[in-house]
């Protein structure tokens, strides 16, 4: 009689449609729900998170800017934006990270939100205060982007005030901002005698000057250039050559 040869038979392993184990797909999904709902910190930033943030900075700015210096919740914030159906997660990241660090935002007492501008200035009283500041303790100028985040209705005090400020060309094609004092009376003479005299000093003496006075000195300021004058190239003459005559050698044998 024939033994009957007992083959082991090797246990099959329930795989997912994926190619994955029933184990190693439980593993998966509970280390992603671990994450995502316990420890927000864990989580990878991604471009979304950072599309809302900007969408909150921008929104907060432009309220601020129209008058409205109230501040608001995250409930609020979300709901005024138009964005109540993002994760918690999101919602996590954004109430704890990144609008407390966010240096144009403020977060009050009640621990609610609001927008923190460059200078607190809100009225045209305030901001000739500011300039007249700068002007006194010699600090230079202030920047025109600054002045356009920070003061409602920027651009019809700055038209109305035309005569009090002068603007000069800063970098990165920014404009500064100086207060125009016009308390100080010089007589025309006087004026006439200092541009008539020359003085041999050159911007780094002047540099130097300034600081040992503890006075700031205008950076970045663009050097005036004179415009470039392009030449024409002179264009060559070709010496056009004597047109060759057809041969008519046939012709003569015609008239011969």
């Amino acid at each position: 009689m024939k033994v009957p040869s007992v083959k082991n038979k090797k246990e099959k392993k329930e795989m997912s449609p994926l190619g994955e184990t029933k184990m190693q797909k439980m593993s998966y999904f509970a280390v992603s729900k671990l994450n995502t709902s316990k420890d927000p910190l864990f989580v990878e930033t991604s471009p979304h998170k950072f599309s809302a943030l900007a969408k909150i900075v921008k929104y907060m700015q432009k309220r601020y800017l129209e008058g409205n210096d109230y501040s608001l919740s995250i409930k609020q914030v979300l709901g005024e934006t138009d964005q109540l159906d993002i994760s918690s997660s999101t919602k996590t990241w954004l109430a704890k990270i990144a609008l407390p660090e966010n240096p144009k935002i403020e977060i009050t007492s009640e621990n609610k939100y609001i927008y923190k501008p460059v200078y607190n200035i809100r009225s045209k009283k305030s901001f000739l205060k500011l300039l007249k500041r700068y002007h006194s303790k010699g600090l230079g100028g202030i920047s025109l982007k600054d002045i356009r985040e920070s003061l409602p209705n920027s651009e019809k005090i700055l038209n109305h005030l035309h005569d009090k400020v002068i603007c000069l060309p800063g970098a990165d094609k920014d404009v500064v901002n100086y207060g125009n004092d016009a308390s100080l009376e010089v007589d025309e003479d006087v004026i006439k005698e200092w541009r008539l005299v020359s003085v041999d000093i050159d911007d780094k003496k002047i540099e130097k000057y300034l600081q040992k006075r503890n006075m700031k000195i205008m950076e970045n300021i663009k050097k005036r250039q004179m415009p470039t004058i392009f030449k024409r190239n002179k264009k060559t003459r070709r010496i056009r050559g004597m047109k060759r005559t057809r041969d008519n050698n046939h012709l003569d044998e015609n008239f011969n």
